[in-house]
């Protein structure tokens, strides 16, 4: 009996380290990190030595949002683009110009530039093509950025004066576009799963 009983315990364990294995297979090397992520990392080592610590900081997070922005445009098909879940809210597009509009308006006075567009501008059709929408989010970017890199780290903690009088730091303004941009982006990610599609990965 106890042989049976030794027997069986034995059979069960067998089960238990060959069902482990199974689900558990050898450890894999460490992923490499998602293009985003790897872009931004560049961008942020290139710029040590060249611009303030701080900035440089700053220069890495938006490139690195700019290329999974760009990746969220590129997995929503062409004729998926005016998508938008119910009619009370903005399509995929909309959604995407809302954001780009707001990353000109965003930091156009913390960075010291004019912002090229008016939102109404942004609204047009002509905009809602994946060329024309992946080309002019990339440019809300670019503008954010270009902006950092002339930038010191005395210039990010200056006080702005906006229009309604209140005053905020020029970095408050600048992390408000950064909050605001992943916000939306974030958003989008229903829209791609509802169309059955996985949202590009973002770990931190």
């Amino acid at each position: 009996m106890k042989a049976k009983t030794r027997r069986t315990r034995w059979l069960f364990s067998a089960v238990v380290l060959v069902a482990a294995w199974l689900v558990c297979p050898a450890q894999q090397p460490a992923q490499q990190a998602p293009r985003a992520m790897q872009f931004g990392l560049t961008q942020a080592g290139a710029l040590k030595g060249k611009t303030s610590p701080r900035v440089a900081v700053l220069v890495g997070q938006w490139t690195r949002a700019k290329e999974w922005t760009r990746e969220y445009i590129d997995k929503m098909p062409e004729d998926s683009l005016g998508f938008s879940p119910v009619p009370a809210v903005r399509s995929f597009a909309g959604q995407m110009l809302h954001l780009a509009f707001w990353n000109f308006a965003f930091t156009d006075r913390a960075t010291g530039q004019t912002s090229p567009y008016k939102e109404q501008d942004l609204m047009k059709d002509e905009f809602k093509t994946k060329a024309r929408l992946s080309k002019v989010v990339a440019e809300s970017y670019d503008f954010v950025i270009n902006g950092l890199k002339g930038m010191s780290d005395a210039q990010l903690d200056e006080q702005l004066t906006m229009r309604d009088g209140s005053k905020i730091l020029r970095i408050e303004r600048i992390n408000d576009g950064y909050e605001h941009q992943t916000h939306h982006r974030g958003q989008t990610a229903i829209y791609l799963r509802l169309k059955g599609l996985m949202p590009p990965t973002e770990p931190f």
